[in-house]
């Protein structure tokens, strides 16, 4: 063995335990070892040669070759709109690709430079600009939103913290959404804080008490938008730019109310009509602020990502980007899998923080792999290309993964009830529906008509379980259990897997389908505090219930159960009691109208 490679093995070796400690020490700037550490580090990538800016790529870096068959298996030139991907590796970016046309009226590509709308990415630059302010003993997440908003009405008797807006445990629904119900979804009103007032004064119950469940809220980092210009005495936009964005040197980011005055660089976005097989143009629209509203490249994201590891911002310390990657637990110990505008979660068993946005044709995928050094982040300009497939494939070529079962052999020769006992529809409170099939031998779950990514196979854990409660293993490493009844039937399951908003839920399992739907369901309902009227009807012919929201749309209800049914091309639930109907899906929680 010649000297060089000597040599270089003991530098390798010192760097490890060097990087090793680099990651354990809660280092802080004014710290003389923190000093001595970043010094260490550059002087290691000087002399290795990879004392490159982060964006300084290597062409040899290993996985190229292999992504590049994987994104490009049809050349890399295309006329349509399209996406960008950008990868970075212990702080480095090592690969970055982009496919389509940026503007394709004014024949501009997608470049490493081009901007995108964030959408809900937005929403962890609203967290930290939160905590900035904390750090600066201007605000306390456990305060009540009324201390900052006193004009927001009571909700209920119940408190609303900081804490429960960061982490979607409020119980306030999401405006937006009811808005869509109602048809009355327009972009630029529905926006505005004025419109969220109004909506907020109607006094709706909260889906459920602050802390109890967790219900994606783009109202609640609306009104932690209001929290951060009131106690800065700033728009977002200008102390974002003065604690986040120049800081980190993001020379291209911003946060705008207004999307028409953003994308500087001619960047359009594009919704694809399926039926005519074209792009057309999306309107250059509004943001609802603090939910949405950061716009941006890719490499300024990156930096941002970054910063996670080795802070720069406020007094530089590590607590609150370590707080923002640390996930809420409700009033009963479970985790919302869900931090600061992060998610906090496993990818195929490996940790991961992730977070998807979605808006004015803009769409973004962006995960980190904290325990790797590995972020993969994928941005689209139209709702025909998914960034969140794409960002999957990538993360599943890139990493090797573990079998957490052996061939997943569910036992189910083992199981102590009948299979047939086990399958059935189950919903939560939350309004999502599961349904539970055996095929082949094994145990699936999934949503009605869940395609192969969406079901899970079920491997039984006999070890762990008792005659009260069943306990299976899914593909994803989650635990589910049966809870099983005095009768020996399931009565319900317990699940944390399976949806995108991961929380610990129980999910009843339904009747099953009546031979035929009772007309009884059909009348008017109404709520007051939304101004919502619909209607039910009855139709002897097929029937059928059919849904009249609005006097020029209507929709075919299918049975699910005797009382609980889907809307035929919508993602929502309807549930009959006696005297009302309840409304929701899995954003939403539950609307409750009256029959009259």
């Amino acid at each position: 063995m010649n000297e060089a490679p000597i040599a270089v093995y003991h530098v390798l070796n010192y760097h490890n335990r060097m990087v090793h400690t680099i990651r354990s020490f809660r280092a802080t700037p004014s710290n003389p070892i923190y000093r001595h550490l970043i010094a260490y580090k550059g002087l290691l990538l000087i002399f290795l040669g990879f004392g490159t800016p982060i964006f300084a790529q290597h062409a040899t870096w290993p996985m190229s070759d292999a992504l590049d068959s994987l994104l490009f298996p049809k050349g890399r030139h295309s006329d349509a709109p399209g996406w960008a991907v950008c990868v970075v590796q212990e702080g480095r970016v090592v690969y970055e690709r982009q496919m389509g046309m940026a503007n394709t009226q004014r024949n501009i590509p997608i470049t490493a430079e081009t901007m995108f709308n964030f959408g809900s990415v937005s929403k962890q630059f609203t967290a930290a600009c939160i905590l900035l302010l904390e750090e600066a003993g201007k605000l306390d997440r456990s305060d009540d939103i009324r201390k900052y908003i006193p004009e927001i009405p009571s909700f209920e008797g119940h408190t609303v913290t900081l804490n429960h807006l960061l982490g979607h445990t409020s119980g306030i629904n999401d405006h937006l959404e009811v808005l869509i119900l109602q048809n009355k979804y327009n972009r630029k009103r529905i926006c505005t804080e004025q419109t969220m007032f109004k909506y907020l004064q109607r006094r709706l119950p909260l889906a459920f008490p602050p802390g109890t469940d967790h219900a994606y809220s783009n109202t609640g980092y609306m009104l932690l938008n209001m929290v951060v210009e009131r106690v800065s005495g700033m728009p977002m936009k200008t102390f974002a730019e003065q604690h986040i964005f120049k800081p980190l040197d993001m020379a291209h980011s911003s946060y705008q109310y207004d999307e028409a005055e953003a994308l500087t660089d001619g960047t359009a976005s594009y919704h694809f009509q399926d039926a005519q097989n074209r792009y057309k143009v999306v309107k250059r629209d509004f943001n609802a602020m603090g939910a949405t509203g950061v716009h941006g490249t890719l490499r300024d994201l990156a930096l941002w990502d970054q910063n996670f590891y080795h802070n720069r911002l406020g007094k530089g310390c590590s607590d609150w980007t370590k707080q923002m990657e640390t996930p809420y637990r409700l009033v009963n110990g479970a985790s919302a899998h869900y931090g600061m505008g992060l998610f906090i979660r496993k990818y195929r068993g490996i940790p991961s923080v992730d977070h998807g946005g979605g808006w004015n044709g803009f769409l973004l995928q962006h995960r980190r792999f904290p325990t790797l050094g590995i972020t993969v982040m994928v941005a689209s300009n139209n709702d025909h290309t998914r960034p969140f497939a794409l960002c999957d494939k990538i993360c599943d070529r890139l990493l090797t993964f573990k079998p957490l079962v052996s061939d997943f052999d569910t036992n189910l020769r083992d199981l102590p009830i009948s299979v047939e006992q086990l399958q059935g529809t189950y919903l939560s409170s939350n309004n999502r529906i599961r349904h539970v099939r055996a095929e082949r031998d094994t145990l699936k779950i999934g949503p009605p008509g869940g395609g192969k990514a969406q079901t899970l196979s079920l491997a039984f854990l006999p070890a762990v379980s008792t005659k009260a409660a069943l306990f299976f293993l899914d593909e994803r490493g989650d635990t589910l259990q049966f809870q099983i009844g005095d009768n020996q039937r399931p009565t319900s399951i317990l699940w944390e897997g399976g949806d995108y908003f991961r929380c610990r839920r129980a999910y009843e399992k339904l009747s099953a389908l009546p031979q035929q739907v009772s007309p009884q369901w059909a009348g008017t309902y109404r709520s007051l505090e939304m101004g919502q009227t619909v209607r039910i009807k009855y139709r002897r012919k097929t029937g059928q219930l059919r849904l009249y929201p609005i006097f020029f749309k209507r929709y075919d209800l299918i049975p699910l159960s005797e009382d609980v049914f889907s809307v035929k091309g919508e993602d929502l639930l309807v549930r009959f009691t006696h005297q009302s109907i309840i409304l929701g899906h899995y954003w939403l929680q539950n609307l409750r109208l009256d029959r009259e």
